[in-house]
């Protein structure tokens, strides 16, 4: 039993490392997020001066339209959410007992925010930080599956992942016969 603990603490604390990047990725959305109204603003008014030209433009309707966008594309509540998800997610990952579904109801939250935010973003440095967002979410999600809530065994399968032994098909080596003819075969195609 002290080796299953031992080993899902060293999943969870992985995964620590994995919320911080989830952390830096909800800043960079949130400090992108005023730059893209702004843009919008300055785009509205560029367009509507070079259709009216000189007859006057109403600067209040240009505000009220960009304030309409801002409310449209505002992704504060999101952002908001993901940090309160963050928090509790630390808390069950420092408590380090077997709580895998738990986290991955959790997770599954995590995805809606991120979901949320990537269809309300009108700026392309945003989605790509989304598609992190959710890359890393995933990556969590991955490991947390792997733990079941009974007993397991787990192995170490490289580059900081472990796996329930339950879960594992077949382990080869790649000098075996029927690998070295699979990469063959491969390679002629």
């Amino acid at each position: 039993r002290s080796c299953l603990a031992r080993g899902l603490g060293d999943v969870y604390k992985r995964q620590l490392s994995k919320l911080e990047n989830i952390e830096k990725y909800v800043s960079v959305i949130e400090k992108n997020s005023p730059v893209t109204v702004e843009q919008y603003r300055e785009r509205l008014l560029g367009k509507l001066n070079e259709i009216l030209g000189s007859s006057g433009i109403d600067e209040s309707r240009i505000l009220t339209e960009a304030a309409i966008f801002a409310d449209k594309i505002a992704v504060d509540e999101e952002t908001v959410r993901l940090r309160s998800h963050i928090s509790q997610l630390r808390q069950m990952l420092k408590i380090g007992s077997p709580i895998g579904r738990k986290i991955d109801f959790l997770l599954q939250e995590f995805n809606r925010e991120a979901n949320t935010t990537g269809s309300k973003c009108q700026n392309s440095d945003i989605a790509h930080t989304v598609v992190d967002l959710k890359s890393e979410i995933e990556k969590i999600r991955e490991q947390i599956q792997n733990i079941d809530e009974g007993s397991m065994t787990l192995i170490n399968i490289g580059f900081g992942n472990m796996v329930s032994a339950q879960r594992v098909i077949a382990m080869v080596s790649p000098e075996s016969a029927p690998i070295k003819r699979m990469i063959q075969d491969v390679s002629c195609l």
